[in-house]
């Protein structure tokens, strides 16, 4: 959710409130403290391959998902663990490897116009796992299938992020356009497959992002043949309903349970790989992963607050940070009164100051995560290489800084304005004992200052349409960046963004966001981003609560494997299991 981009992160990902997965992506979960995501260059960076080392005879890893992937059907995988998946079984034209740099995948080579508005990429031979030949036509087929309205792709607008001529013109109709339109519009994108070998991508305008997003799993290539064999819906919902191009398939998907994977023979670089299998549980308790890890039976988990005094100093301990934010949802387009409040800018403003997020991070995660303050987390580019965006524009940060006295006046302006009594609130989240406990002190906070909230937690599919269909008062959510700019977390709502559940609707910050995407200058296109920033935390309808850290614990025989600060947290394309034996 998931994803995004999300850096190079792996082992030791820290589920927090959802359990689903960042969307890079989306992430709404506050509980996957799974130890899947690391820090780039921190404790646990990976060494290159090492040819000499020593491999166990047994190449098995053992890793926690977190909780039931949402679909495997790339097209319209939206969280975070559904793109951890797709990257170990699928792969598009590039991948990003152990040192964070994007090599060719599935493309062998491509060439740039001069003008930077034609990429030509020349696929490798490579085959699907039934054994069909991985041709530019899958590619043409996946990318369209995303972009097509009628798909409900949450992700359909990276491809005008992309550049992609006639991308854009696509994402402005609807799923009720008749199918000429939507076929003459979508005869029109850059997205063409010349022959079996060669597909041909034509942009709007210079991308800088294109390379980068064609590893993220929404550009990965599906098989038409095969997909439009399989009863409509079903593609990507068991471990026999897809086929893989990836390092890996999926062997066998007990839902809400397990996942396994192995090794994928037809895989085109197959020597590389070293596991033969790695085993996924599914596990929302941190108590229970973290027990699971010590007793053998985990090779990686976030360490739950009550034990970081005893083993954050562990030598396989791992500092974790990440361009992770959550925030809450408040719904404008709720119903009765609370939808009254909801609206009201006094009542958002209240609850948007009438929480304390040290206090909150204190108890529920042992003060490692960082309140946030802003929409677009540290991490991500700014206004020049090497710049932070939320070191440059510290000033937003101030919008919504805690003030409990001044949250009390404003909720009673709330009750003028409004001329009612405060409703009670429900406040929605996933599954999961820290996204409860979290609850529990934002209830015991908010009342303080005349706000009564009951919490209802739901499965993270649940949950996540409740919030489509904006069935909810309050709800609690994240975001992984998708890829390292400003633009995946601005983007996200605009009022025609499907990620906008908020119903949140004004020119003036679509504006910003427009004008930024279309700004080349890097200085301008950064302030136009903090312009856009301010207007949402000044309205009040997504409120962030903290960015994401923690600390991760990981078996030292784990080796290679890569991770990213954005898109999907990781790859085990290249890791291996060295003295466990």
């Amino acid at each position: 959710m998931k994803t995004a981009n999300k850096w190079l992160t792996l082992l030791l990902a820290i589920v927090m409130i959802a359990s689903i997965g960042l969307a890079g992506c989306g992430n709404d979960s506050v509980e996957q403290d799974n130890g899947t995501n690391e820090t780039p260059g921190a404790d646990g960076q990976e060494e290159a391959p090492n040819e000499d080392v020593k491999l166990d005879a047994t190449q098995v890893l053992n890793y926690d998902l977190g909780s039931e992937p949402t679909s495997l059907d790339s097209s319209t995988a939206t969280y975070s663990h559904d793109f951890e998946l797709l990257n170990n079984v699928l792969e598009g034209l590039a991948r990003i490897d152990l040192n964070n740099e994007i090599k060719p995948a599935m493309a062998e080579k491509w060439e740039v116009s001069e003008d930077q508005l034609k990429y030509t990429f020349t696929l490798r031979d490579a085959k699907w796992s039934n054994g069909d030949a991985v041709t530019a036509g899958d590619f043409e087929f996946a990318w369209k299938l995303a972009m097509n309205p009628k798909t409900g792709a949450e992700y359909q607008g990276l491809f005008d992020v992309a550049g992609i001529a006639g991308a854009k013109e696509v994402a402005a109709l609807s799923a009720d356009s008749s199918d000429e339109e939507l076929n003459a519009a979508l005869t029109k994108v850059g997205v063409k497959a010349v022959d079996a070998k060669t597909l041909e991508v034509t942009l709007s305008r210079p991308s800088a992002l294109l390379l980068e997003l064609t590893t993220f799993p929404t550009f990965f290539p599906i098989n038409q043949k095969y997909y439009e064999s399989l009863e409509p819906g079903a593609f990507g919902t068991d471990a026999d309903k897809l086929i893989y191009n990836g390092p890996f398939v999926v062997s066998e998907w007990n839902h809400d349970n397990s996942i396994k994977l192995v090794k994928n023979d037809n895989y085109w670089d197959a020597e590389t790989v070293k596991l033969n299998e790695v085993n996924y549980a599914m596990i929302t308790d941190t108590n229970t992963r973290f027990n699971l890890y010590l007793s053998g039976d985990l090779d990686a988990t976030g360490i739950p607050e009550q034990f970081l005094e005893q083993y954050k100093d562990d030598e396989n301990a791992v500092r974790v940070t990440e361009t992770v934010n959550y925030w809450l949802y408040l719904n404008l387009k709720g119903k009765g009164d609370q939808g009254e409040f909801l609206r009201n800018d006094n009542f958002r403003k209240a609850v948007a100051i009438g929480f304390n997020r040290q206090q909150l991070i204190d108890v529920v995660y042992g003060g490692t995560k960082v309140p946030a303050y802003g929409i677009v987390p540290p991490g991500i580019s700014g206004s020049a290489e090497g710049k932070d965006f939320r070191d440059e524009f510290t000033a937003n940060n101030d919008i919504i800084k805690e003030d409990v006295e001044k949250a009390k006046e404003l909720i009673q302006k709330a009750k003028e304005d409004v001329g009612k009594e405060i409703p009670s609130f429900t406040l929605l989240m996933f599954e999961g004992d820290k996204s409860l406990k979290m609850a529990q002190i934002m209830q015991e906070q908010w009342k303080q200052i005349g706000v009564n909230v009951e919490v209802n937690q739901q499965p993270a599919k649940v949950s996540n349409e409740l919030k489509k269909n904006f069935n909810y008062d309050i709800a609690i959510g994240g975001w992984g960046a998708d890829y390292n700019d400003a633009s995946t977390f601005m983007d996200l709502f605009t009022s025609d963004n499907p990620f906008n559940q908020m119903g949140f609707n004004a020119v003036n910050y679509d504006k910003a966001v427009s004008d930024a995407a279309n700004e080349t200058d890097r200085v301008k296109r950064a302030q136009l981003y903090a312009d856009a920033e301010k207007i949402l935390l000044e309205n009040g309808s997504l409120v962030p609560i903290f960015y994401q850290s923690g600390y991760s614990l990981r078996q030292p025989y784990v080796k290679d494997i890569a991770r990213y600060a954005s898109g999907p947290d990781y790859s085990l394309k290249w890791a291996y299991i060295s003295g466990k034996e």
